[in-house]
């Protein structure tokens, strides 16, 4: 097989979904620009974490909260998302610290550094997001029993103590307090 593949262009083929290349454990550079691509779910386990440079330029990614889902590429340099909804509008000037967030070896994001700023913002969205510990249990000399009480992260809306939140809603949430911090 093509296992000692380094490069693959596939840009402007309308490829709509990431198919499954993770034994292509020496891939490098991945250009996906200028598809139809809308989610990133599949990245996790189709793509190989060796991935240094990553291009998902001009496709349909809205969600900002798909790029939560590029964690796992723990070697990734360089990555280019503009083009996509999700870089827009009231995300464009969050979107980065979120990325740097999710992939803190990533030094350039659409052809620009990450700056110092950016990963300092990062830094902090990722403790913003940690859930938090669990209050102890006066009575067991301040020993937390498993079940006794569960972590869960403060955050407006419904309840979330029997399970995780939902991906999208960490994600929401985070950046707009990113970006409440900035306006003021």
């Amino acid at each position: 097989h093509c296992t000692s593949l380094v490069k693959i262009d596939l840009s402007y083929n309308s490829i709509t979904d990431i198919a499954d290349i993770s034994t292509l454990t020496s891939l490098k550079d991945l250009n996906l620009e200028g598809n139809e691509i809308s989610t990133l779910e599949s990245v996790p386990h189709c793509l190989p974490s060796s991935l240094a440079f990553l291009s998902l330029r001009d496709n349909r990614i809205a969600d900002i909260g798909q790029l939560a889902y590029l964690t796992r590429l723990k070697f990734l340099d360089q990555i280019t998302l503009e083009g996509n909804k999700c870089c827009m509008g009231e995300n464009k000037s969050t979107y980065q610290i979120f990325v740097a967030m999710c992939c803190a070896s990533v030094t350039s994001i659409d052809d620009q550094p990450v700056t110092e700023s950016v990963r300092n913002e990062a830094r902090e969205l990722a403790v913003k997001m940690r859930p938090e510990k669990p209050a102890t249990d006066q009575t067991t000399n301040g020993v937390h029993r498993p079940g006794s009480s569960r972590s869960v992260l403060s955050i407006p809306g419904p309840s979330y103590r029997h399970q995780q939140p939902p991906r999208f809603l960490l994600t929401s949430w985070a950046l707009s307090m990113v970006a409440l911090r900035r306006r003021s």
